[in-house]
């Protein structure tokens, strides 16, 4: 299962990880820096998964012999990190996050064709990854403002298993992360 502290809240990992405590179900913990996103914090990702009880292994996609031997460092020689940081990705994904499970629909059953589902991944990790902002800003520039796309029939809202309101989103969040 992704298990690291930022999918912990904004994927729900916790309660994935609380059904496998409890129904006795090794746990194999993937990305555990996130496809790199926390790579700036990589000791406290690794203390994170360290700490939880149940964990068996951890898939952390080493390619490098010498990314490999970090990784195992990290594990094993792990520090007294404050936690707080969780606190605060918490706090961070609840004020500026757009939930989102990856369904997809609300992009399938868009009238105009919008990635309304590209966009919301792509804003997200935007607001935390230097590198994914340049690649949300080449995406609007290729592809356009999505509230410029927009014809408001609130298609997507219905779809949608949060009833996230993406004209809303596009006017107040999407849009107002300018290139």
């Amino acid at each position: 299962m992704p298990l690291n502290f930022f999918d912990w809240y904004l994927c729900d990992s916790e309660n994935n990880y609380n059904l496998a405590i409890e129904k006795n179900i090794p746990i194999i913990a993937q990305a555990p820096l996130k496809g790199g996103l926390l790579k700036d914090c990589a000791q406290e990702a690794y203390n994170f998964i360290t700490s939880l009880r149940g964990v068996d292994s951890i898939l952390c996609g080493n390619t490098r012999i010498e990314s490999l031997e970090l990784t195992k460092n990290y594990i094993e020689n792990p520090i007294q990190t404050d936690f707080n940081y969780i606190e605060y990705i918490k706090n961070y994904q609840k004020n500026n996050f757009i939930n989102c499970i990856g369904c997809n629909k609300c992009s399938q059953i868009c009238p105009n064709h919008i990635p309304i589902y590209t966009f919301i991944q792509m804003y997200n990790r935007a607001l935390v990854d230097s590198i994914s902002f340049k690649d949300y800003c080449l995406l609007k520039t290729s592809i356009g403002e999505p509230i410029n796309l927009c014809s408001d029939c609130g298609k997507c809202k219905d779809i949608c298993p949060f009833g996230t309101d993406f004209i809303k989103i596009f006017h107040d969040k999407i849009f107002e992360l300018r290139v």
